[in-house]
């Protein structure tokens, strides 16, 4: 009679020991899960048949996870399936010839017909390559893969629900997606979440290589290989050791942290070209810039809209975020309308970026909502102590935006740190103006790169636009300060939007009046109001004649008599150096 206990049993210990689930074994033979759930437990009048245990057998052997006859044996006769049941041409084909002879198969029991033959490939260069490898001892068994299990997030992941539609989009179009997104936005914390929502649409399921820790770029081929559960090779061998691996592969692969070693990841490239069937998630804050890749941004979470409190801001994402960490740090906390609003202001004044919500939420246990808001204005000395066990870059906000400098060439280190001179929006003028730059083309090279690495927002145009996050210009600005160069930089700054404002007051009187009043309001806003006002030792004009309304200009038609050019001024005291 029939096992059908002890051969469930069996296939839940095979399974299991490759990382695979049941639902990949029924998309494997064929079958829909519920189906072969029923016929493994013998429900509903299901019945195993003999196809289904050869098939079964198969699959689990495609896997790596019978490696001998015997083992196939075992199977077939706790079902009481005739041996013979499975074909000649099968012993003779993969993945059924790649199994290891026993001695059970070749004493009393039935055994196949003929020698068995070498592991087939599906070319014959491959199985060739191979030989050639095993030769010289590089590869010492046909690669078997056993991807190690996604790690297992500790929270739940909150929001995000666009992100995650978006993504799994992507994929379904692109054989290659990068997340990208500046430092603490969350890029793994997604990547994950999306490999665990499509991990049932790949029939060889996902995997999940982190490459943080490697640190040269030649040796990424064998940083990937080991969370593939591919034995060690040579670093010269790597490569085609996992592309033999992956090459028949339904494979959803999560690469996470790439955007210290672009100058290797051709490989990738090369990965996707000898493995039809697989799909390459990445993560980086600079696009890859391969053939093919689609890219995704990562944005801070959802804000509160201006002036929404109580019940309206706690449909924010960020704020969510807060409050589900806050609790985690004080059991008791509880948030009401007025703090609420709050919590909106101390979200949007961390740029709604979850490293930060999380490292500022954290500190409830000292300081409740309202007094924490003012401590923010010093984010990168504040938000420190993440948990100790992440990586030192998600400990402290300062880390986190180090590692993304560190990545910076020197030019691009230094004109990133004199923007953050620059409130608002600004333009290639006013970057190259602050940078000291001759060449107006270079400077929209660099800002285009730092766009690239996510250091700044874009605005596309005409004239393009480019804005830092708050929580980016302080960090800019604290570089800046360490250069030394912060005076200068502040008197180039101060001397191009007094050069802005001279031009923009002599077409007052004229038909494009309303135009140059937007461009007053913009270089107002983009000096930073008073601080640029106060940082210049009160010399700022706006106008040609006199100062900006009190409080920048809201009012401006209102007051433009009192603004209106009276004679030109003298040329300002501060010049680019």
């Amino acid at each position: 009679m029939p096992d059908l206990c002890g051969f469930r049993e069996a296939v839940r210990k095979h399974r299991r020991a490759v990382g695979r689930t049941q639902q990949q074994l029924a998309r494997s033979v064929g079958l829909h899960p519920d189906v072969l759930s029923h016929k493994l437990h013998g429900g509903d009048k299901a019945v195993l048949t003999a196809p289904d245990v050869i098939g079964i057998a198969t699959t689990l052997a495609g896997w790596g996870a019978l490696v001998s006859r015997a083992d196939v044996y075992e199977l077939l006769d706790l079902m009481e399936v005739p041996r013979p049941a499975i074909p000649t041409a099968s012993w003779s084909a993969p993945p059924l010839a790649a199994l290891g002879a026993d001695q059970d198969g070749a004493s009393g029991g039935w055994a196949p017909p003929g020698p068995p033959r070498a592991p087939a490939a599906t070319a014959p260069d491959e199985a060739a390559g191979h030989a050639r490898a095993a030769a010289r001892g590089e590869l010492a068994e046909w690669p078997r893969l056993i991807p190690a299990p996604l790690p297992a997030p500790a929270t739940p992941l909150i929001g995000r629900k666009r992100e995650r539609t978006e993504v799994a989009a992507a994929l379904a179009a692109s054989r290659l997606v990068t997340l990208t997104g500046m430092a603490g936005t969350g890029k793994t914390r997604l990547a994950l979440q999306v490999a665990h929502d499509l991990a049932g649409d790949f029939a060889d399921g996902v995997a999940f290589v982190d490459l943080a820790p490697v640190r040269e770029p030649a040796l990424l081929a064998t940083a990937m290989a080991r969370p593939l559960g591919l034995t060690s090779v040579s670093a010269a061998a790597a490569e085609a050791h996992v592309a033999n691996a992956l090459q028949d592969r339904e494979l959803l692969l999560v690469v996470d942290n790439l955007e210290h070693l672009l100058d290797e990841t051709q490989l990738l490239a090369r990965m996707l070209a000898a493995a039809p069937a697989l799909r390459l998630l990445t993560t980086s804050r600079i696009p890859l810039r391969l053939y093919g890749e689609h890219t995704v941004r990562v944005p801070p979470l959802h804000l509160p809209g201006p002036g929404n409190t109580g019940t309206a801001a706690a449909c924010s994402e960020a704020v969510q975020l807060f409050i589900a960490r806050a609790r985690a740090a004080r059991s008791d906390f509880g948030a009401d309308a007025d703090e609420l609003a709050v919590v909106g202001e101390i979200c949007s004044a961390l740029d709604g970026l979850p490293l930060a919500i999380e490292l500022a939420a954290a500190r409830v246990d000292l300081y409740p909502p309202r007094a924490l808001l003012p401590l923010l204005r010093s984010r990168l000395a504040f938000l420190t102590g993440g948990p100790r066990d992440l990586p030192h870059r998600h400990q402290t906000l300062r880390a986190a935006l180090d590692w993304s400098y560190t990545l910076m060439t020197p030019p691009t280190q230094r004109l990133f740190a004199r923007l953050g001179v620059l409130t608002g929006s600004f333009d290639a003028a006013a970057a190259a103006a602050v940078s000291a730059e001759l060449d107006p083309d270079r400077t929209l090279e660099q800002l285009a790169d730092l766009a690239d690495q996510s250091l700044l927002e874009v605005t596309a145009g005409e004239t393009p636009g480019f804005r830092m996050l708050q929580t980016m210009r302080e960090y800019a600005l604290a570089r800046l300060a360490e250069s030394g160069e912060e005076d200068i930089v502040r008197c180039r700054h101060l001397a191009h939007f007094l050069t802005v404002a001279q031009s923009a007051g002599r077409n007052l009187h004229g038909p494009r009046q309303a135009e140059f009043f937007d461009r007053l309001e913009e270089t107002y806003l983009t000096c930073g109001g008073q601080e640029a006002q106060t940082a210049s030792g009160g010399a700022l004009t706006i106008t040609a004649g006199g100062r900006a309304p009190a409080g920048g200009l809201p009012h401006r038609r209102r007051n433009s008599a009192a603004t209106l050019p009276q004679k030109e001024p003298g040329p300002p005291s501060a010049r680019p150096d």
